[in-house]
């Protein structure tokens, strides 16, 4: 659960902080986009200042000045009437009707802002004749010198990246580390006060038990005293079993193991239990099967599964279990007639302590076995689900097999 928190809020700043460095510096090579374009604007119109705009309309661009020579350009005449012309134009890859549709829309948002600007115009008013001149460039020029810019900002790009992704890792374990403590102090409590508890329970239980013999069997308070000690004792077990599943080391225990007869080691004493409560009971185990794991943990696993299934089977169901390995992997279903799981608790069955049916609490469920089996798969590297499947609830679980034959 902390690994999957830090990797989240790493994830999270690390996804702001990119968002927020790129937007920075798309703006900044915009803005010095826009710069080279205002420069060219100011170059142009300087240098037909000194040539004069007669000369350049007149020779048609034969006057023109150096500074133009390489620059894509379209001289646009606008009348009184703002019907607009072209006079003539550099361009050689574009139609007429494109040149003066760029050539409107450049003069009506001239005062907008535009983020990209593929032009930029120089006008000019002829006092004489009244006549009025757009000289329409484009943007070219600007954005190769603009080029060096973007390569900078391409190369921070990717050194923020790097610096965000290391430092969001440094905060968030930064962030989550209280938390962390928190969980390990409470997990520490937990199984310091299930050891205490151990040993007076076994004490009580003994001392019951030797008072049963004195007094007699069929006294019903040391009964009540008998059945919620070895409640009590269950509990503990299975809150021991939590605490240990949870250390990092348990994967330090996994070994190749025969999974078929771990397995069917658990499923064939509970066909008595099965038959007593007249319920059918099927068996579908690929034979000669070898996986690497924890062996007890994934016997436990199956007895977990078949028990859950075992007392929520109405009388006259069936229950069936199937396994086997297909592409590396190992596939362990255990399938029961019975009522619906709702599907809006269905995530929350491998909750600790969370129990769907809260009639059960007295009958020796607790809400600790199915969180017991999801700490078994987290620990092998797993998944384990539940769903409907017509009449019966699925639990599946997946497994991944590093080795088997």
């Amino acid at each position: 659960m902390i690994k999957s928190l830090q990797k989240r809020i790493s994830t999270l700043f690390m996804f702001l902080l990119t968002i927020i460095w790129l937007v920075i510096l798309l703006l900044f090579v915009n803005n010095s986009y826009r710069n080279n374009l205002s420069d060219l604007q100011q170059t142009v119109r300087a240098a037909l200042h000194y040539t004069t705009w007669d000369a350049f309309v007149i020779s048609n661009g034969q006057t023109s000045p150096s500074e133009l020579d390489h620059i894509p350009y379209c001289l646009f005449s606008i009348d009184e009437s703002n019907e607009m012309d072209i006079m003539f134009d550099t361009f050689s890859d574009v139609s007429d009707s494109y040149l003066l549709k760029q050539g409107k829309a450049l003069i009506s948002n001239s005062k907008k802002y535009v983020f990209i600007r593929r032009y930029v115009s120089v006008n000019h008013l002829r006092a004489k004749k009244g006549q009025y001149y757009v000289l329409m460039l484009s943007g070219t020029p600007a954005l190769k010198a603009t080029l060096p810019t973007v390569s900078l900002c391409f190369i921070l790009a990717i050194l923020g990246i790097i610096v965000f992704t290391i430092s969001s890792r440094a905060l968030s374990r930064w962030m989550v580390k209280p938390i962390e403590n928190t969980i390990l102090s409470e997990k520490k409590f937990i199984s310091n006060a299930s050891h205490e508890l151990k040993t007076p329970l076994s004490v009580i239980s003994a001392n019951a038990e030797l008072l049963s013999s004195e007094v007699g069997r069929d006294n019903k308070h040391l009964l009540y005293i008998q059945q919620e000690t070895s409640r009590m004792i269950s509990l503990v077990q299975k809150m021991l079993t939590l605490t240990r599943l949870d250390a990092p080391q348990i994967q330090n225990t996994h070994a190749v193991f025969p999974v078929d007869d771990a397995l069917l080691d658990i499923i064939y004493p509970m066909e008595s239990v099965a038959f007593e409560k007249h319920i059918a009971l099927s068996i579908d185990v690929q034979e000669q099967m070898k996986m690497d794991g924890n062996e007890s943990q994934i016997q436990n696993l199956a007895s977990i599964l078949l028990n859950n299934a075992l007392s929520y089977t109405p009388e006259g169901g069936n229950i069936e279990i199937h396994a086997h390995i297909h592409n590396r992997k190992f596939y362990l279903s255990v399938e029961n007639t019975g009522n619906p799981i709702p599907e809006e608790i269905r995530d929350r069955l491998f909750e600790r302590f969370f129990r769907a049916d809260e009639a059960r609490a007295d009958n020796g469920h607790f809400g600790l076995g199915l969180s017991i089996a999801h700490s078994i798969v987290t620990n092998h590297s797993g998944k384990i689900t539940v769903e409907r499947q017509g009449d019966k609830n699925v639990f599946s679980v997946t497994l991944p097999v590093v080795y088997h034959k």
